[in-house]
């Protein structure tokens, strides 16, 4: 469960008790936007956090970051910022592909200016972040194909 301004907590039991995560950074202020389980291993989480005191601090990554848990969320490292190459929204779009644990997809994208959308790709076995553009603008979903699942679809809401 993200929060905001609070980090994360996990459950092992349904919801009875809660237990603080680590690894998102210092302090209270973290902002946790957006979080996937993996189809193909449970125990991998990712999560899109922004980090208050790096925002304030003047970081350039302004504190956004993709984190990654191999223990089902109780332990936390930063995988991908924000750069000049990647962009991560409050909340974007996120899917972990089924087939691999060490991969997971997430967007952003704007119609401003008729920039479209970029598709970012984190494959941790080469800890590389990579990116493809799209010319739509407006993506708010990503689904793998159930019997092939190297097949993406992208859900476009309607174009402008």
């Amino acid at each position: 469960m993200g929060n905001m301004t609070m980090g994360a907590q996990v459950t092992f039991d349904g919801g009875l008790a809660w237990t603080g995560v680590a690894g998102l950074g210092a302090g209270d202020d973290i902002d946790v936007f957006s979080a996937v389980i993996s189809p193909a291993d449970p125990n991998v989480v990712y999560l899109m956090v922004r980090n208050e005191a790096e925002l304030k601090a003047g970081r350039p990554s302004e504190g956004r970051h993709i984190h990654k848990s191999t223990d089902g969320g109780r332990h936390f490292t930063s995988v991908a910022e924000q750069d000049n190459r990647i962009t991560l929204p409050n909340g974007p779009v996120m899917a972990a592909d089924p087939k691999d644990s060490g991969t997971v997809y997430f967007i952003y994208g704007t119609y401003y200016q008729g920039y479209g959308t970029d598709i970012y790709k984190y494959d941790s076995h080469s800890q590389n972040v990579s990116v493809a553009h799209n010319s739509y603008h407006r993506i708010d979903s990503i689904a793998f194909h159930p019997r092939a699942p190297g097949l993406l679809y992208f859900g476009v809401d309607k174009e402008r």
